[in-house]
């Protein structure tokens, strides 16, 4: 069901976009993507085996997931931008034994608001969404902070600083899910070619769970192609791999995940991928969805 909200909240987010363009002049500098994907977690729990309620548990292993999403860049002015983000994914997975905590997707709604010229750009970003487990409510998110680029021939730098905070899963507990946290991200792409792109990201966040304190590191690497400018698709696979841990007064808990995936992209408004990182939607999001829950995991195995 969220994938199928996901996918109409994007289509609808490019098509806003799309109609905003008559209205101004500027409205040709509107841009954006859309994606579609599939994805492969492989992960693994573990904890004190002699204690039943922080020991590995009947977890699965890996789990298949297709994920959705779609930005759209404004250009208020020359220099000012604003961004609107849509993305989850449905994953396919499920837990023999308590399946409160494990992870069946999330949808997620961003903006960005930023200066940009030829050096780079420095902004503020907000975003709110659902991270939804096999069963249980729902936890919502919210997380707001500072990012920034840095422009420096076929390179871009940036980073990002915040904070993430959550819901709880609704059974009467607001703080059992990964909230009050702070984490901050860096990430770098370069391009071998206008049309070649490589990236690598590292994020690290902390914060708690109940009333234990958790840590959480997420990275990744990644290659996208564009295909050319009569077919404005490029094609993105990508590693990423959280791991979170358990530091509070119960026997150290661990979860690690490792997931890969392949994406076909849409691009409108932009020439290749140096043109769409410089002048097109070229902020992101880490994995908040996955934040949530895989923290919950490493509290509840």
């Amino acid at each position: 069901m969220q994938f199928k909200i996901l996918a109409l909240a994007t289509t609808s987010l490019v098509a806003a976009g799309l109609m905003i363009a008559p209205a101004s002049a500027k409205s040709a500098g509107i841009t954006g993507d859309f994606t579609f994907g599939v994805g492969q977690t492989w992960q693994d729990g573990s904890g004190d085996p002699s204690d039943f309620f922080t020991g590995k548990r009947a977890l699965n292993d890996q789990f298949t997931d297709l994920f959705t999403g779609g930005r759209v860049n404004i250009p208020y002015s020359p220099t000012v931008n604003v961004q609107f983000d849509a993305s989850g994914d449905n994953a396919f997975a499920s837990y023999a034994e308590d399946p409160e905590h494990s992870y069946a997707g999330s949808v997620g709604f961003g903006a960005h608001l930023n200066y940009r010229d030829e050096r780079g750009l420095l902004g503020i970003f907000a975003t709110v969404g659902k991270s939804f487990p096999t069963e249980d409510e729902a936890p919502t998110y919210f997380a707001a902070g500072f990012e920034g680029q840095y422009f420096c021939e076929q390179w871009t730098f940036a980073g990002q600083a915040g904070w993430l905070d959550s819901g709880g899963y609704g059974r009467g507990d607001p703080l059992d899910s990964f909230h009050d946290a702070g984490f901050i991200r860096t990430f770098v792409n370069y391009y071998a070619s206008p049309r070649l792109k490589l990236n690598a990201n590292l994020a690290y966040a902390d914060g708690g769970i109940e009333e234990q304190d958790a840590t959480l590191w997420n990275w990744g690497v990644g290659m996208e192609y564009w295909f050319g400018n009569s077919v404005p698709v490029s094609l993105a696979v990508r590693y990423f791999g959280i791991t979170t841990e358990n530091k509070g007064p119960d026997p150290k808990v661990d979860l690690d995940q490792h997931t890969v995936s392949a994406a076909v992209v849409f691009h409108f408004g932009t020439a290749d991928l140096v043109d769409a990182d410089r002048n097109g939607p070229s902020a992101d999001l880490p994995e908040f969805g996955r934040w949530v829950n895989a923290a919950g995991e490493a509290i509840e195995y």
